[in-house]
C-alpha cells in the first residue's frame, strides 16, 4: 500500500534519510546537474522557457544551467 504525503512531510522524510545516510549539503551540491553535458536541443529548450517566463514577468520554475 502506498502512503500519500504532503510535500512538506516528504521533504522531512528525505531530510531524515539523508541525515541517517550521512549525506552532507556539499555532497548533494556536487551531484546536481550543472549542464556540462547537456545537448544543444535541451539548452535551446531551457533558453525558450526562460525567455517565456521573462516575457510573463516571472521567473522560471527552476534554475537552469546552460
Amino acid at each position: 500500500m502506498r502512503i500519500l504525503r504532503s510535500l512538506e512531510d516528504q521533504a522531512k522524510v528525505l531530510a531524515e534519510r539523508k541525515r541517517l545516510l550521512g549525506i552532507t549539503a556539499e555532497e548533494l551540491a556536487s551531484c546536481r546537474n550543472r549542464g556540462a553535458r547537456r545537448t544543444p536541443e535541451k539548452r535551446a529548450l531551457l533558453e525558450r522557457i526562460e525567455a517565456r517566463a521573462k516575457a510573463r514577468g516571472s521567473k522560471p520554475a527552476f534554475v537552469a544551467h546552460y
